[in-house]
């Protein structure tokens, strides 16, 4: 009679264990499927866990990423991001090229929570994340899955393709390896030229070479240089920028910026925004590696009026007052990203380059603009302009098309993840929210360069070099 109940007894056992387990899994995949909230995690772990990160070198944020795929593995992946049905065909004085609309294989779509992962940071970046574009929310606000800016991520779907598929720029970028990933592929297929004059990536400053080329150096000093893409723009591009410094962070070997600087924009400062204010060398500081805050814990308490109640705020990270108005981030020493604010309100845009970031324009491999600062470039920097044509970049620039992502995201889920913080007076901002969509127009950034792309003003990008 005992072996008998003691059966009964471990069958009601492994009921009430299976039913625990139903419900448990049945709770998981309601948080998963039907709500997250805006943070992921608390902003606490995620500052500890980056901070604590392996990969850490010059700064706290890091980010571990896979080891990048092989062209070949991408080909199996994502088969739809090399598919010929992306672009449409037309020729240039440069050759054949193709270009894609994005109005027409572009959409955004509800798959954050099927991706490598939804979001690499948080309001905490300092690499340099404005406050005004956070989004931030307290850890226990829950809301429902959809109504995060990271649930939704920008694909290009080939219209003609018949399985109908598509190519998830977010996975694809990530799995390439990112900003540095694209230098390392453009390199193994003899696409990225590297062969120019260099300063030491150390060196802040050197007068050895001169603008536009000329250079007065011995052979020893010649070196292989990182890939050099230049962005010059207004906030909207600043976005951008700040999107590969934080998403990417992980791989992040050089970072420059603005310390020190008088330049001021705001109407508070007095100056309007018609351009009419410039700036001097003087007024700008010293473009140099932020020294990293070793003092006591601070948290920015004056910038309360841009976070959410309950929401930590950002700590000192850097020593000294650091703006990203002029900035560069350098990704394993292989590729950097240069962005010049506004380049219309410099004085002295060709001691910009010469003196403060020590950019020979004729080593810009990419260059991208947005509101119209092409326009005086070629008006008012002919000089500039003839450098830029000479190699080629000038003729193949980019205009960033900020303003139809938005368009995009209102046409495709009925809304635009702009800045909704409490310092926003009409929500959403023209801004995109941090993380969020801006990090797919860096995705859309990378995808670009990896396939020798020209984003035009009619927002299309061209042929890929890699077949």
């Amino acid at each position: 009679m005992w072996p008998g109940s003691f059966r009964i007894l471990i069958c009601i056992c492994v009921l009430i264990v299976a039913f625990l387990l139903h419900e448990l899994k049945y709770s998981s995949s309601s948080i998963l499927t039907k709500s997250s909230s805006i943070n992921d995690v608390n902003a606490a772990a995620i500052e500890e866990a980056l901070a604590a990160s392996p990969h850490n070198k010059m700064n706290p944020f890091s980010t571990p990423y896979r080891e990048q795929y092989t062209i070949e593995e991408l080909k199996i992946r994502h088969p739809h991001c090399f598919s010929d049905y992306l672009f449409k065909g037309t020729s240039n004085t440069n050759g054949h090229k193709r270009e894609l609309f994005l109005n027409s294989v572009a959409k955004w779509k509800l798959i954050g929570r099927n991706v490598t992962s939804s979001v690499h940071y948080n309001h905490l970046c300092q690499y340099i994340m404005k406050d005004r574009y956070n989004c931030a929310r307290n850890c226990s606000d829950i809301v429902e899955y959809g109504e995060s800016p990271t649930d939704w991520k920008l694909t290009l779907i080939p219209k003609q393709d018949s399985d109908n598929g598509e190519c998830n720029l977010w996975n694809f970028v990530h799995e390439l390896g990112g900003p540095a990933g694209v230098a390392k592929t453009l390199e193994q297929f003899g696409k990225l030229k590297r062969t120019m004059y260099t300063q030491d990536n150390d060196a802040n400053r050197s007068d050895n070479h001169k603008f536009g080329g000329e250079t007065k150096t011995s052979v020893k000093e010649q070196q292989k240089r990182p890939f050099n893409v230049l962005m010059m723009g207004n906030s909207y591009l600043r976005q951008t920028f700040e999107a590969l410094a934080c998403g990417w962070s992980g791989s992040i070997s050089d970072y420059r910026a603005s310390i020190n600087s008088i330049a001021c924009y705001s109407l508070k400062c007095g100056n309007d925004h018609s351009g009419e204010q410039k700036f001097a060398l003087k007024d700008i500081g010293d473009f140099l590696a932020p020294r990293i805050y070793k003092g006591p814990a601070k948290s920015f308490i004056h910038k309360r009026k841009f976070y959410r109640p309950g929401v930590a705020l950002p700590k000192k990270v850097f020593g000294k007052t650091v703006k990203d108005d002029l900035a560069m981030v350098e990704f394993e020493n292989l590729i950097r990203f240069y962005f010049v604010f506004r380049p219309h309100t410099h004085k002295n845009l060709t001691g910009v380059f010469d003196q403060l970031l020590d950019l020979d324009p004729a080593n810009v491999d990419v260059l991208i603009f947005n509101s119209e600062e092409d326009e005086y470039i070629a008006n008012e920097q002919k000089r500039l302009k003839q450098i830029f044509t000479s190699t080629g970049v000038w003729q193949a620039r980019s205009f960033w098309p900020f303003k139809q992502f938005e368009r995009l995201q209102k046409r495709d889920i009925g809304r635009w993840f702009g800045a909704d913080n409490p310092w926003i007076y009409v929500v959403p901002d023209d801004h995109s929210c941090m993380p969020g969509p801006v990090d797919d127009m860096a995705n859309l950034l990378m995808f670009s360069i990896f396939s020798n792309a020209t984003i035009t003003s009619n927002a299309t990008i061209a042929k890929p070099l890699i077949p």
